[in-house]
C-alpha cells in the first residue's frame, strides 16, 4: 500500500488552465497542440507565436500550474 503523501499531486496542464480561464478556445488549443507536435516546441511558445496568448498570460498560467501542485496536498 502506497503512502499518498509521497505521491505528487497531478499538475493541471497549461492548455487546460488557459481553456478554463477563457484565454483560449478549444479550437485554438487543438490547433496549437497540432503545431506543437509538428514543431517540437513548448505549448506556451506556440500559443504566443500563433497570437493566441501574450507572454504575460502564459507566465500567469504557469504560475497557477505550479500553485495547483500544492492545493490538493494532504497535510494529514
Amino acid at each position: 500500500m502506497k503512502d499518498s503523501s509521497l505521491v505528487p499531486s497531478p499538475k493541471k496542464r497549461l492548455g487546460e488552465i488557459l481553456l478554463d480561464l477563457g484565454f483560449i478556445t478549444e479550437e485554438q488549443l487543438l490547433h496549437a497542440l497540432d503545431v506543437q507536435a509538428k514543431e517540437k516546441r513548448l505549448l506556451g511558445q506556440v500559443l504566443i507565436k500563433l497570437g493566441y496568448c501574450s507572454p504575460e498570460t502564459i507566465i500567469s498560467a504557469l504560475d497557477m500550474q505550479e500553485i495547483s501542485l500544492f492545493e490538493n496536498k494532504d497535510d494529514g
